[in-house]
């Protein structure tokens, strides 16, 4: 098994032996394979914040030399935090930035409790 990831000079492969039939689990991290490891990623940002970089994963599986199977995956970095501020209220950061959170939902009440009314004019 070998993958690389494009746009971030990280490749790495891995020997994984298989019976016929037999399925198995595997994982590649940055413990196991250093290259895994982005110093410096382009990461993602919320709109209007920063572009939307992103990297794309190839994985390959070989048998004897010829490939077997491909798969890839599209796919961004960042990092998101939530900490409560000393009032309880979140306080979200993203990449290490502020982030308001927008938005809301407003419906006049009578539209949920039955007592609208509708009338026609003309």
């Amino acid at each position: 098994m070998s993958g690389d990831i494009d746009g971030a000079q990280a490749s790495f492969r891995q020997e994984v032996t298989l019976r016929a039939h037999e399925t198995k689990t595997v994982a590649f991290t940055p413990a196991g394979h250093p290259r895994l490891h982005l110093a410096s990623p382009r990461v993602w940002w919320p709109a209007g914040m920063g572009g939307q970089e992103l990297y794309d994963l190839r994985l390959t599986a070989t048998v004897s030399g010829a490939v077997s199977d491909t798969a890839g995956q599209r796919f961004g970095i960042r990092e998101v935090r939530a900490p409560l501020d000393k009032d309880g209220a979140r306080q979200y950061q993203v990449n290490g930035r502020p982030l308001l959170i927008r938005g809301g939902g407003w419906s006049p009440t009578s539209s949920c409790d039955g007592t609208a009314r509708t009338s026609r004019t003309g």
